[in-house]
């Protein structure tokens, strides 16, 4: 067979051959181009730094965080804070100071608004993205949440004052617990119990009485006062600005007022000026209460009623008096406005008011020795008349002599005795100082009265004190967590891709950042052959199509048509029928704040399905450009004599 005539023969062999390779190859081409088409849309979505700050502010999460889930998480913590803390909280703390979710969150919103919050954390997320995507090597996030810790106090504080919360503390929680301190000291110290019942009475009293006091002096707005000045030193404390702090709870001068004033009333209550004649005026007579003085014809008394006949004698007003004399200089004394004090009462008064009783008594302790005689029987050698009796009473009743003859006898005898053995020994005036006081503190209420002066006065003149080296003494072992606080809010949030947060290792994320870090590395590295060999590709099938042109380009654009075409179909009807995201899936929430973490879970997968929809998206427009094109190209190729010839008719 003639050459000629064996290549003609192989021709249309050939045409066979190359039209199947050129299949073979548009079927490689296929999946090329969804990898060229897929790389150009992870350039310009996930491996852009800048892609997740915009699908984070996009998904509305700042303000999500700040309104939905911190709603959701205090909700849920009003119903779960009374079953974990049962010691500490009977009911919800915020329904019982009146507080709503609303105000609360409002106040944080107003400290840190969504606005602030992007400008905190937005930077640190680009941070990581910039890593993530490979374009840097290493990331170290810090977000300073201190920064912000005043001023959300400062709202807090805004929103106790509005919402009368201070008052409420007064009410539910300072005065009921007052009230329970003292009931407790008062059980558990009989001394307590002691001069507790020497001022009112009973244990029950005095709780109440203390309590009522308490309330009286810390008022409201001092509270607010005191809370305020507290947050103003822990704060910069806690961030980091100070090393240590102090709160100083001190009594304002309305507030050492209403104290003195309580106090006196407390006195007042007690019959202070009853403290005088105990501490005072008994003990200058010549012994104590049970103590007898024998007066001449038999007649005794004791020392304790001499002293109770000065305390009745003494008109209630000049009482009054002298025991507001005496309050008068206690109680600057208690306050800490001086030093000592010193109070002088005169008694003249009340011993020549009291010794008309005293004769009175005399006389009635006489007659009751005279009635107690018997009359005299037959032999018994008496005077039958008063005047001619002895130097003392009879030891019988003569006869026709009464008893009250033989009183009138002896009375005047009596009486005058009793100034020099009844009166004289009382002082015409005493002084009430200091000592007295604490004396008679001390024989009332033993030591635990005497601490409690002292620790009375002590916080009336320099106020109670709590500082950092109470506060780490207070938490003992557990003083690492005030650490970790402090260095939180001092040096922020800090985590990096190989340590983690806090300095610790992290594997999860760490590793899932180093992953993602080496392909997107990759992908900026090599991404070119996956367009390098598209390309290559379709100038093969272009190649293999035909002899001419025409046939050439209607192969490429037929290939480029069928992969653009089913690149279409996956990014686009597959894609919303088959692909859904669920954030939720896998989880095993349990226990508390389960419904504030689902509610983030579900704003998850908003970001996701947002993210990966712009990602679909990207390809589906591609796919639609190229689908588009490739189809004009495939007409201009076949019509392509016909357009050549439209042309010359119309350059004619």
């Amino acid at each position: 067979m003639p050459r000629s005539t064996f290549v003609a023969s192989l021709r249309p062999r050939m045409v066979w051959i190359r039209w199947i390779a050129a299949v073979l190859m548009s079927i490689v081409f296929l999946p090329l181009l969804l990898c060229a088409l897929a790389l150009t849309q992870l350039n310009g979505t996930f491996l852009k730094p800048r892609f997740y700050v915009d699908q984070i502010q996009r998904a509305d999460v700042y303000r999500f965080l700040m309104v939905d889930a911190l709603s959701s998480a205090l909700d849920e913590s009003r119903e779960i804070m009374p079953e974990t803390f049962p010691d500490a909280f009977e009911e919800d703390p915020l329904v019982s100071y009146g507080l709503t979710t609303e105000q609360i969150v409002g106040a944080l919103n107003r400290a840190l608004p969504p606005e602030k919050l992007e400008e905190m954390v937005a930077p640190s997320i680009l941070q990581i993205g910039e890593y993530v995507t490979g374009e840097r090597d290493e990331v170290a996030v810090t977000i300073r949440v201190g920064d912000h810790a005043p001023a959300v106090i400062e709202e807090m504080e805004r929103l106790f004052a509005e919402a009368g919360i201070y008052a409420l503390i007064v009410e539910r929680d300072l005065t009921p617990s007052v009230r329970e301190a003292a009931a407790q000291a008062l059980s558990s110290n009989r001394d307590a119990a002691g001069w507790m019942a020497y001022l009112f009475e009973t244990p029950e009293n005095a709780a109440d009485r203390i309590a009522l006091a308490s309330s009286r002096v810390a008022t409201p707005r001092w509270v607010q006062d005191q809370v305020e000045s507290a947050f103003d030193e822990v704060v910069p404390y806690l961030v980091g600005d100070a090393d240590e702090f102090e709160i100083r709870v001190r009594l304002a001068g309305e507030q050492v007022d209403a104290a003195a004033e309580e106090v006196a009333s407390i006195l007042r209550e007690a019959d202070a000026y009853d403290l005088m004649y105990t501490e005072v005026v008994e003990p200058a007579g010549p012994g104590s209460r049970e103590t007898v003085i024998r007066l001449p014809h038999g007649v005794e008394i004791t020392w304790g009623e001499v002293v109770d006949i000065l305390r009745q004698v003494a008109p209630p007003s000049w009482v009054q008096q002298q025991a507001e004399k005496l309050i008068a200089e206690i109680v600057p004394y208690l306050a800490g406005r001086s030093d000592e004090f010193l109070t002088t009462i005169s008694l003249v008064d009340n011993k020549r008011e009291s010794e008309a009783v005293l004769e009175e008594i005399v006389a009635s302790k006489l007659t009751e020795a005279v009635l107690d005689l018997p009359a005299c029987g037959a032999g018994v050698n008496i005077p039958a008349n008063a005047e001619s009796l002895g130097r003392g009473i009879p030891s019988c009743i003569p006869a026709g002599v009464s008893p009250g003859d033989i009183v009138d006898r002896f009375r005047p005898e009596a009486a005058k005795l009793i100034r020099p053995l009844l009166l004289d020994p009382i002082p015409d005036k005493v002084t009430f100082t200091e000592l007295d006081l604490r004396t008679g503190a001390l024989q009332v209420g033993g030591r635990e009265a005497l601490d409690l002066l002292d620790g009375g006065r002590a916080l009336l003149i320099e106020g109670w004190t709590y500082d950092s080296a109470d506060l780490r003494a207070d938490l003992g072992e557990n003083a690492d967590v005030l650490d970790g606080v402090r260095t939180f809010l001092s040096e922020g949030y800090i985590y990096t891709h190989r340590y983690g947060s806090a300095g610790e290792s992290d594997d999860d994320i760490g590793e899932w950042m180093d992953v993602a870090h080496d392909w997107s590395t990759a992908i900026r590295r090599y991404g070119w052959g996956a367009y390098a060999g598209t390309v290559l590709v379709l100038v093969t099938v272009l190649l293999l199509g035909g002899r001419t042109w025409q046939r050439r380009f209607m192969w490429a654009s037929l290939s480029v048509l069928a992969a653009s075409a089913a690149a279409l179909v996956i990014s686009w009807p597959f894609y919303e029928a088959f692909i859904q995201f669920d954030a939720r899936n896998g989880l095993a929430i349990q226990g508390d704040l389960r419904e504030t973490y689902l509610l983030i879970a579900d704003k998850v997968t908003v970001v996701l399905e947002q993210s990966v929809d712009e990602f679909m998206g990207g390809i589906r427009r591609w796919s639609g450009i190229l689908s588009a094109a490739s189809f004009a190209s495939f007409l201009c190729a076949l019509l392509w004599r016909r357009i050549v010839g439209v042309l010359r008719r119309v350059r004619r």
